[in-house]
């Protein structure tokens, strides 16, 4: 099994992520004005021979929540994934990560504890535009024009990244993208030795 939550802004494409990694269409997508995801929604893909465990999170990252918010929503998180999670999912979307996103780091290194990135892996949503554009002709050109504050996070998630395609049909490539996601949350499980626990456990001591 794979347990895995999916953390960022709202209109980044958390619930579209979760979608394509469940393969139905388990969340509500929001239209980017406010999240339709509430409160941690734990959803499961049980084919083939992995199962996979998600949680979509509410946009904890955006302006106005406070840290009672974050709290209750970690709590939810260390109580639906009580031995730990294989790794976080940082969504971003392809042309919104700005210096706020930069700033908000600071704040999940609060939340999830100094190592969290070590056990995360960015997932930048918006494939689909980032291929129609003749501009970008691969994902290595698309990651030299990103902003410094993206490639200073993704330096630290010891540059795992995968791109995602939210709207595509194409079976080939939905099953490619998640092989890719897998492999590299099975990569980052092997070098943390296990699943990631420390921020999750140490924040719902601190709210009970």
């Amino acid at each position: 099994e794979l347990r895995i939550a999916l953390i960022g802004k709202t209109g980044a494409g958390k619930s579209s992520t979760a979608n394509s990694i469940l393969g139905y269409a388990a969340s509500a997508v929001s239209c980017g004005l406010s999240s339709e995801t509430k409160h941690c929604l734990f959803f499961t893909r049980d084919k083939g021979d992995r199962k996979i465990s998600v949680v979509d999170t509410p946009g904890i990252l955006d302006t106005g929540n406070n840290d009672e918010h974050t709290a209750t929503i970690l709590t939810q998180v260390a109580t639906m994934f009580p031995n730990g999670l294989h790794a976080l999912l940082f969504v971003v979307n392809h042309t919104r990560f700005t210096k706020e996103d930069a700033l908000a780091v600071d704040l999940l290194r609060h939340v999830f504890g100094e190592r969290f990135l070590q056990c995360s892996v960015m997932v930048v949503t918006g494939m689909d535009v980032i291929d129609a554009d003749e501009r970008v002709r691969n994902k290595q050109d698309y990651l030299k024009t990103a902003p410094r504050e993206f490639l200073d996070v993704l330096k630290e998630c010891g540059t795992r990244c995968v791109f995602f395609d939210n709207k595509t049909k194409d079976e080939t490539l939905r099953r490619t993208q998640l092989w890719k996601l897998v492999t590299m949350v099975e990569k980052t499980v092997e070098i943390n030795n296990g699943p990631y626990s420390d921020g999750l456990l140490r924040k719902e001591e601190d709210v009970q």
